[in-house]
Protein backbone atom coordinates (compact mmCIF):
# COMPACT_ATOMS: atom_id res chain seq x y z
CA UNK A 1 0.00 0.00 0.00
CA UNK A 2 0.95 3.28 -0.59
CA UNK A 3 0.98 6.59 1.39
CA UNK A 4 -2.16 7.62 0.38
CA UNK A 5 -4.03 4.38 0.69
CA UNK A 6 -2.84 4.60 4.80
CA UNK A 7 -3.98 7.64 5.03
CA UNK A 8 -7.51 7.12 3.17
CA UNK A 9 -7.74 4.00 5.99
CA UNK A 10 -6.74 6.33 8.88
CA UNK A 11 -9.60 8.84 7.89
CA UNK A 12 -12.12 6.14 7.29
CA UNK A 13 -11.02 4.91 10.80
CA UNK A 14 -11.56 7.81 12.35
CA UNK A 15 -15.07 8.71 11.18
CA UNK A 16 -16.22 4.97 12.01
CA UNK A 17 -14.60 6.06 15.73
CA UNK A 18 -16.69 9.05 15.69
CA UNK A 19 -19.53 7.66 14.66
CA UNK A 20 -19.46 5.08 16.92
CA UNK A 21 -19.32 7.35 19.94
CA UNK A 22 -21.95 9.54 18.19
CA UNK A 23 -23.87 6.47 18.10
CA UNK A 24 -23.23 5.44 21.92
CA UNK A 25 -24.08 8.98 23.00
CA UNK A 26 -27.49 8.52 21.45
CA UNK A 27 -28.36 5.32 23.07
CA UNK A 28 -27.42 6.98 26.13
CA UNK A 29 -29.44 9.63 25.91
CA UNK A 30 -32.05 7.67 24.71
CA UNK A 31 -31.84 5.68 28.00
CA UNK A 32 -31.89 8.21 30.17
CA UNK A 33 -35.46 9.68 28.73
CA UNK A 34 -36.92 6.15 28.85
CA UNK A 35 -35.91 6.40 32.46
CA UNK A 36 -37.47 9.27 33.54
CA UNK A 37 -40.68 8.33 31.40
CA UNK A 38 -40.51 5.10 33.80
CA UNK A 39 -39.93 7.34 36.63
CA UNK A 40 -42.79 9.72 36.00
CA UNK A 41 -45.01 6.74 35.23
CA UNK A 42 -43.77 4.62 38.67
CA UNK A 43 -45.85 4.73 42.15
CA UNK A 44 -42.72 4.64 44.30
CA UNK A 45 -44.92 4.64 47.39
CA UNK A 46 -46.88 0.86 45.77
CA UNK A 47 -42.88 -0.30 44.80
CA UNK A 48 -41.44 -0.22 48.17
CA UNK A 49 -44.75 -1.43 49.47
CA UNK A 50 -44.39 -4.54 47.54
CA UNK A 51 -40.54 -4.62 48.15
CA UNK A 52 -41.74 -4.75 51.90
CA UNK A 53 -43.93 -7.35 51.52
CA UNK A 54 -41.81 -9.56 49.53
CA UNK A 55 -38.55 -8.94 52.17
CA UNK A 56 -36.44 -7.38 50.18
CA UNK A 57 -36.21 -4.12 51.63
CA UNK A 58 -35.75 -4.67 55.52
CA UNK A 59 -35.23 -0.84 56.69
CA UNK A 60 -36.45 2.35 56.37
CA UNK A 61 -35.82 5.86 57.44
CA UNK A 62 -38.64 7.61 59.34
CA UNK A 63 -38.06 10.57 61.53
CA UNK A 64 -37.19 10.15 65.09
CA UNK A 65 -39.85 9.85 67.60
CA UNK A 66 -39.05 13.20 68.76
CA UNK A 67 -39.44 15.37 65.56
CA UNK A 68 -42.66 13.17 64.48
CA UNK A 69 -44.09 14.60 68.07
CA UNK A 70 -42.78 18.08 67.36
CA UNK A 71 -44.28 17.61 63.62
CA UNK A 72 -47.72 17.02 64.92
CA UNK A 73 -47.36 20.25 67.26
CA UNK A 74 -46.88 22.13 64.58
CA UNK A 75 -49.54 20.79 61.92
CA UNK A 76 -51.73 23.44 62.10
CA UNK A 77 -48.93 25.65 61.07
CA UNK A 78 -47.41 23.11 58.34
CA UNK A 79 -51.28 23.08 56.67
CA UNK A 80 -50.91 26.91 56.42
CA UNK A 81 -48.30 27.16 54.17
CA UNK A 82 -49.72 24.08 52.54
CA UNK A 83 -46.62 21.38 53.48
CA UNK A 84 -49.21 18.26 53.59
CA UNK A 85 -46.62 15.39 53.82
CA UNK A 86 -45.36 16.77 57.32
CA UNK A 87 -45.89 14.02 59.06
CA UNK A 88 -42.94 12.01 58.11
CA UNK A 89 -40.63 14.95 56.84
CA UNK A 90 -39.11 17.39 58.25
CA UNK A 91 -40.45 20.71 58.22
CA UNK A 92 -42.54 19.40 55.86
CA UNK A 93 -39.97 19.80 53.15
CA UNK A 94 -37.30 17.52 54.12
CA UNK A 95 -34.73 16.76 51.02
CA UNK A 96 -37.31 18.56 48.90
CA UNK A 97 -35.66 21.70 50.10
CA UNK A 98 -32.76 21.03 47.84
CA UNK A 99 -35.03 21.74 45.15
CA UNK A 100 -33.99 25.63 44.38
CA UNK A 101 -37.73 26.57 44.05
CA UNK A 102 -38.49 24.96 47.78
CA UNK A 103 -35.53 26.95 49.00
CA UNK A 104 -36.75 30.22 47.56
CA UNK A 105 -39.78 29.58 48.86
CA UNK A 106 -39.13 28.72 52.61
CA UNK A 107 -36.48 31.68 52.49
CA UNK A 108 -39.35 34.20 51.43
CA UNK A 109 -41.53 32.73 54.10
CA UNK A 110 -38.97 33.43 57.36
CA UNK A 111 -38.06 36.81 55.41
CA UNK A 112 -41.64 37.94 55.47
CA UNK A 113 -42.98 36.74 58.58
CA UNK A 114 -40.31 36.39 60.72
CA UNK A 115 -37.37 38.89 59.42
CA UNK A 116 -35.28 35.77 59.31
CA UNK A 117 -32.22 35.11 57.01
CA UNK A 118 -28.78 34.36 59.08
CA UNK A 119 -28.35 32.38 62.32
CA UNK A 120 -28.58 35.18 64.63
CA UNK A 121 -31.52 36.47 63.59
CA UNK A 122 -32.98 32.98 63.68
CA UNK A 123 -31.68 32.52 67.15
CA UNK A 124 -33.20 35.80 68.16
CA UNK A 125 -36.27 35.15 67.42
CA UNK A 126 -37.02 31.87 68.06
CA UNK A 127 -35.49 32.84 71.69
CA UNK A 128 -38.20 35.45 71.14
CA UNK A 129 -41.19 33.01 71.12
CA UNK A 130 -39.85 31.28 73.88
CA UNK A 131 -39.52 33.82 76.21
CA UNK A 132 -42.51 35.80 74.98
CA UNK A 133 -44.20 35.29 71.58
CA UNK A 134 -47.35 36.93 71.70
CA UNK A 135 -48.30 35.87 75.40
CA UNK A 136 -46.97 39.17 76.92
CA UNK A 137 -48.51 41.41 74.79
CA UNK A 138 -51.68 39.47 74.99
CA UNK A 139 -51.86 40.09 79.03
CA UNK A 140 -50.87 43.30 78.54
CA UNK A 141 -54.06 44.28 76.31
CA UNK A 142 -56.57 41.87 78.84
CA UNK A 143 -55.73 43.24 81.73
CA UNK A 144 -55.89 46.92 80.47
CA UNK A 145 -59.70 45.87 79.97
CA UNK A 146 -59.83 44.28 83.63
CA UNK A 147 -58.30 46.55 86.41
CA UNK A 148 -59.88 46.12 89.71
CA UNK A 149 -61.32 42.81 90.85
CA UNK A 150 -60.02 40.56 88.12
CA UNK A 151 -62.36 37.63 88.34
CA UNK A 152 -66.08 39.63 89.03
CA UNK A 153 -64.49 41.73 86.19
CA UNK A 154 -63.82 39.45 83.82
CA UNK A 155 -67.08 37.35 84.34
CA UNK A 156 -68.86 40.90 83.72
CA UNK A 157 -67.22 40.82 80.75
CA UNK A 158 -67.88 37.30 79.16
CA UNK A 159 -71.44 38.08 79.88
CA UNK A 160 -71.48 41.51 78.04
CA UNK A 161 -69.35 39.59 75.20
CA UNK A 162 -71.54 36.99 75.24
CA UNK A 163 -74.69 38.89 75.04
CA UNK A 164 -73.84 41.81 72.72
CA UNK A 165 -71.74 40.60 70.12
CA UNK A 166 -73.01 39.94 67.04
CA UNK A 167 -71.53 36.51 67.15
CA UNK A 168 -71.57 35.79 70.41
CA UNK A 169 -69.33 33.22 71.61
CA UNK A 170 -67.63 32.86 68.71
CA UNK A 171 -66.83 36.26 68.85
CA UNK A 172 -63.18 37.77 69.13
CA UNK A 173 -63.40 39.37 72.20
CA UNK A 174 -65.33 37.03 74.35
CA UNK A 175 -62.91 34.35 72.71
CA UNK A 176 -59.98 36.01 73.69
CA UNK A 177 -61.38 36.69 77.19
CA UNK A 178 -62.18 33.16 77.97
CA UNK A 179 -58.81 31.95 77.01
CA UNK A 180 -57.09 34.33 79.75
CA UNK A 181 -59.68 32.90 82.34
CA UNK A 182 -58.94 29.67 81.48
CA UNK A 183 -55.06 29.44 81.12
CA UNK A 184 -53.88 33.34 82.30
CA UNK A 185 -51.79 34.58 79.39
CA UNK A 186 -50.59 30.83 78.65
CA UNK A 187 -53.33 30.58 76.54
CA UNK A 188 -51.40 31.09 73.86
CA UNK A 189 -48.51 29.04 74.43
CA UNK A 190 -49.49 26.55 72.10
CA UNK A 191 -49.76 29.34 69.57
CA UNK A 192 -45.91 30.35 70.18
CA UNK A 193 -44.36 27.20 71.16
CA UNK A 194 -46.12 25.58 67.59
CA UNK A 195 -44.65 28.49 66.10
CA UNK A 196 -41.11 27.79 67.83
CA UNK A 197 -41.14 24.22 66.49
CA UNK A 198 -41.78 24.93 62.61
CA UNK A 199 -39.23 27.83 62.54
CA UNK A 200 -36.86 26.05 64.32
CA UNK A 201 -37.10 23.07 61.73
CA UNK A 202 -37.26 25.79 58.86
CA UNK A 203 -34.18 27.80 59.89
CA UNK A 204 -32.30 24.48 60.09
CA UNK A 205 -32.91 22.98 56.75
CA UNK A 206 -31.90 26.45 55.50
CA UNK A 207 -28.46 26.41 57.10
CA UNK A 208 -29.23 29.10 59.51
CA UNK A 209 -29.05 26.99 62.83
CA UNK A 210 -26.96 23.10 63.20
CA UNK A 211 -29.57 20.29 64.30
CA UNK A 212 -27.89 20.42 67.57
CA UNK A 213 -29.74 24.34 68.16
CA UNK A 214 -32.96 23.25 66.16
CA UNK A 215 -33.17 19.98 68.61
CA UNK A 216 -32.73 22.15 71.52
CA UNK A 217 -35.15 24.45 71.02
CA UNK A 218 -38.04 22.14 69.80
CA UNK A 219 -37.95 19.96 72.67
CA UNK A 220 -37.61 22.83 75.11
CA UNK A 221 -40.57 24.46 73.15
CA UNK A 222 -42.77 20.58 73.47
CA UNK A 223 -41.83 20.62 77.38
CA UNK A 224 -43.01 23.23 78.39
CA UNK A 225 -46.37 22.85 76.12
CA UNK A 226 -46.59 19.44 78.30
CA UNK A 227 -45.53 20.83 81.08
CA UNK A 228 -48.68 23.26 80.81
CA UNK A 229 -51.44 21.52 78.98
CA UNK A 230 -52.50 17.85 78.85
CA UNK A 231 -53.65 16.95 75.44
CA UNK A 232 -52.96 17.72 72.10
CA UNK A 233 -56.52 18.99 71.96
CA UNK A 234 -55.48 21.64 74.26
CA UNK A 235 -52.55 22.68 72.19
CA UNK A 236 -54.24 22.74 69.11
CA UNK A 237 -56.96 25.18 70.82
CA UNK A 238 -54.49 27.35 72.09
CA UNK A 239 -52.69 27.61 68.64
CA UNK A 240 -56.38 28.49 67.08
CA UNK A 241 -56.70 31.03 69.57
CA UNK A 242 -53.32 32.16 69.16
CA UNK A 243 -54.29 32.72 65.65
CA UNK A 244 -57.49 34.46 66.02
CA UNK A 245 -55.86 36.76 68.28
CA UNK A 246 -53.11 37.56 65.57
CA UNK A 247 -56.34 37.68 62.94
CA UNK A 248 -58.19 39.82 64.56
CA UNK A 249 -61.59 37.87 63.60
CA UNK A 250 -64.17 36.06 64.63
CA UNK A 251 -64.21 32.75 64.89
CA UNK A 252 -67.35 32.18 62.35
CA UNK A 253 -66.03 34.33 59.71
CA UNK A 254 -65.98 32.07 56.30
CA UNK A 255 -63.01 33.94 55.09
CA UNK A 256 -60.62 34.28 58.06
CA UNK A 257 -57.22 31.49 58.29
CA UNK A 258 -59.04 31.33 61.42
CA UNK A 259 -62.00 29.47 60.45
CA UNK A 260 -60.38 27.65 57.46
CA UNK A 261 -57.57 26.16 60.46
CA UNK A 262 -60.75 24.96 62.80
CA UNK A 263 -62.13 23.26 59.31
CA UNK A 264 -58.51 21.35 58.86
CA UNK A 265 -57.80 20.56 62.73
CA UNK A 266 -61.14 18.88 62.78
CA UNK A 267 -60.49 16.63 59.83
CA UNK A 268 -56.96 15.90 61.00
CA UNK A 269 -58.59 14.89 64.56
CA UNK A 270 -61.26 13.11 62.39
CA UNK A 271 -58.63 11.16 60.54
CA UNK A 272 -56.90 9.98 63.81
CA UNK A 273 -53.32 12.56 63.42
CA UNK A 274 -53.17 13.17 67.41
CA UNK A 275 -53.76 9.96 68.49
CA UNK A 276 -50.45 8.57 66.26
CA UNK A 277 -48.05 10.01 68.90
CA UNK A 278 -49.29 10.28 72.44
CA UNK A 279 -48.85 13.78 73.64
CA UNK A 280 -46.77 13.01 76.61
CA UNK A 281 -44.44 11.28 75.11
CA UNK A 282 -40.79 11.74 76.49
CA UNK A 283 -38.52 14.17 73.97
CA UNK A 284 -34.89 13.12 73.98
CA UNK A 285 -32.36 14.36 71.55
CA UNK A 286 -31.46 12.63 69.13
CA UNK A 287 -28.66 14.04 66.86
CA UNK A 288 -28.77 11.54 63.43
CA UNK A 289 -26.17 11.14 60.96
CA UNK A 290 -29.15 12.11 58.53
CA UNK A 291 -29.34 15.16 58.14
CA UNK A 292 -32.86 15.15 57.54
CA UNK A 293 -33.46 13.47 61.13
CA UNK A 294 -34.15 10.30 59.61
CA UNK A 295 -33.47 7.11 61.43
CA UNK A 296 -33.63 3.59 59.78
CA UNK A 297 -36.11 1.25 61.30
CA UNK A 298 -36.55 -2.36 60.98
CA UNK A 299 -39.64 -3.15 59.16
CA UNK A 300 -42.15 -5.68 60.67
CA UNK A 301 -43.16 -7.93 57.96
CA UNK A 302 -46.38 -9.37 57.94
Amino acid sequence: MNFSTWTLIDLITKILSILIVLGCFYCLVQGLFLIISICKTVNFKKLEETLIKSKIIKYRKQLTTTLKWSNIAGSLLFVMHEMYDFENILGGYGKNIEITTYKKRLKKTLIDYWEIENHNSAIRELNSLIEQGHREIYEQKILSIIRKDREKILDDFLELAEGTETNGKDSYIFQMLLGYKKYGKNALLGWDMSRCICVAQWSYLLGYIDMNEMLDFTIYAGKKMQDFFSSWEEVMKSYLLGLQYWERVDRNNQNSMTNKRWIVYQQLKQNGMYLKIPFNLPLHKEITKDKYGRVKVKIQNE
